[in-house]
């Protein structure tokens, strides 16, 4: 996008922070464009011309890195940038690659400071749930990957409390209601016991398309499965096979494209 933009939308563009989060900042006298000190989100300023600071660093707008990675999300870590209290956000997995972006970046070319990138989660895992979670700071790009219309289907695998019956997975692929809509899962199977060679009966492989809020959770729940377990191990094309637990890994190259694309199953290795 080009010619003059909302100051917000600006800073928000380029991964500082939320819409919202960046009107904040923008009023507490924390911007400055061309070296005045704005308060008003909706100052118009083009991004291509004008000089724009948060806290004195230098935002660069043009030929921003784009930066995509597989998180192997460990139990009790929040999706969220905001942390609650001592809780663990997903953004303390990045405390080491962002140490190496800050020693690569510090002082430049032209010897100011500059602005770490903003990454956010591509969807949501809750605290509860463990596997395959997207990270980057491409906006365009989460959206293709989390917005149904993509077709990009996620899969889940479900660990049962105790026997799941022909009927209860029958009630899970005939769906529920979640946020006051029905929803289905692509598929449901009982999966094969890797010692026994027959169905474990406790374990359930979920493909869902939607994956709205807690959808896999509530499928278990109106079917009456009791859910002890979930992870989530693929998320289009990209399965979390090769990720060790609390790990992150750039994706590039064929990784990457293995994502968007429906017809491949590769591992992230």
């Amino acid at each position: 996008r080009t010619g003059p933009m909302r100051l917000s939308v600006v800073l928000s563009s380029a991964g500082v922070a939320s819409r919202r989060a960046a009107e904040d900042i923008i009023r507490a006298q924390r911007v400055k464009v061309n070296g005045e000190v704005q308060i008003l989100p909706q100052t118009k300023v083009d991004p291509a011309r004008d000089n724009v600071q948060v806290d004195d660093q230098v935002l660069h707008t043009r030929n921003q890195p784009m930066y995509y990675f597989a998180v192997h999300k460990p139990k009790g870590y929040v999706c969220s940038n905001a942390r609650q209290g001592d809780g663990k956000i997903v953004e303390d997995l990045f405390a080491d690659w962002r140490m190496q972006w800050e020693r690569k970046n510090e002082r430049m070319e032209d010897l100011v400071p500059r602005l770490p990138p903003r990454l956010v989660a591509v969807g949501r895992l809750d605290s509860a749930t463990t596997g395959l979670l997207l990270v980057t700071n491409d906006g365009t790009w989460a959206q293709r990957v989390a917005h149904p219309s993509n077709g990009i289907t996620k899969e889940y695998i479900v660990t049962a409390g105790s026997p799941v019956t022909q009927r209860q997975l029958r009630d899970v692929q005939a769906g529920t209601t979640v946020e006051g809509k029905h929803v289905k899962p692509m598929s449901a199977e009982l999966l094969l016991d890797e010692n026994r060679s027959n169905a474990s009966r406790c374990r359930v492989k979920v493909v869902v398309n939607e994956g709205r809020h807690h959808e896999v959770r509530e499928l278990m729940k109106n079917a009456g499965v009791d859910l002890k377990q979930l992870k989530r191990t693929r998320i289009g094309g990209l399965r979390l096979a090769g990720l060790g637990m609390g790990q992150i890994l750039e994706l590039k190259g064929q990784a990457l494209k293995r994502v968007l694309d429906k017809g491949l199953q590769g591992n992230i290795s």
